[in-house]
C-alpha cells in the first residue's frame, strides 16, 4: 500500500464524528494548529490474479477493528483531527460510491449523512472549530463538502 501523509494548515478544514464525546465537550476543544491526514491507496487484496484486465470493485478496508468496503484504487483517508490520537477517523468512498466513515467505538463503518456519491476522498481540515471533508467527483469534475460544526454531520453537502 502507498502511503501519502497532508499536514494541513489551521485555515484548512477536517471532519469527524463525535467518536463518544459530547457536543459540548467535542465544540469545547479548540482546533489544532496543524491536523494531520494520511491517505492510504486502496488496493486489491493481494491474491488477486495480477493478470486481470479490470480492477476489483471492492477492496477491503480494516480501521479500528471494522472491515469496510472501498472502491479499489481510491484513497482511505485517516484523520487525526487533534494531531495527538484523541480523535480519529477514516473516510472511504465504496464500490457503488458512497461515503462512509468509521472511528474507534463506532461500532462499525456509517454511512455519511446527506448521501452523496463520490469517486475518491480529497481532504480533511478545521475552519475554526468546524471539522469539514471534501470528496472528488469525475463526471462533472467537482469537489463536494460537509461539514460539523460540533454537533455531528449536517448532511449538508455543498460545492467546494
Amino acid at each position: 500500500m502507498k502511503k501519502r501523509m497532508l499536514l494541513l494548515s489551521g485555515a484548512a478544514m477536517i471532519a469527524m464524528s463525535l467518536s463518544g464525546q459530547t457536543a459540548a465537550a467535542a465544540a469545547a476543544t479548540p482546533a489544532p494548529a496543524t491536523p494531520v491526514v494520511t491517505k492510504t491507496k486502496v488496493s486489491a487484496p493481494s491474491a488477486a490474479p495480477a493478470s486481470s484486465a479490470a480492477p476489483a470493485a471492492s477492496c477491503p478496508v480494516v480501521r479500528y477493528g471494522y472491515t469496510g468496503n472501498a472502491m479499489c484504487y481510491t484513497w482511505a483517508m485517516d484523520v487525526d483531527w487533534y494531531g495527538d490520537g484523541r480523535r480519529l477517523e477514516t473516510f472511504l468512498v465504496a464500490p457503488n460510491r458512497t461515503v462512509w466513515h468509521a472511528w474507534p467505538g463506532s461500532g462499525g463503518w456509517r454511512l455519511m449523512p446527506g448521501n452523496k456519491t463520490a469517486d475518491d476522498m480529497e481532504n480533511a481540515w478545521w475552519s475554526g472549530t468546524t471539522r469539514n471533508i471534501s470528496v472528488w467527483v469525475n463526471h462533472p469534475t467537482v469537489f463536494w463538502c460537509i461539514s460539523d460544526p460540533g454537533s455531528g454531520w449536517t448532511g449538508v453537502w455543498r460545492d467546494c
